[in-house]
């Protein structure tokens, strides 16, 4: 509704988030979502169609990225 809208607004505003009752802080390594009627998502500013189960696996270290120094 309008007045949470509200409060997690000025909650974001005033960076005064872990005081507010509209936003919860955790740690995980995955988490489901689950939206009735479904919603739309979004990955990295694309638009990823619309869902109505989103799951978000963090893969620590999934990747190995080497940075190499060219020589002059």
């Amino acid at each position: 509704n309008v007045i949470e809208l509200n409060q997690m607004l000025v909650a974001l505003a005033t960076q005064n988030l872990t005081n507010s009752p509209m936003i919860t802080f955790f740690s995980t390594s995955s988490l489901e979502i689950w939206a009735d009627p479904n919603m739309p998502w979004t990955l990295d500013g694309e638009f990823g169609g619309l869902h109505n189960k989103v799951e978000i696996i963090n893969r620590k270290q999934a990747i190995q990225i080497m940075v190499r120094q060219e020589e002059e």
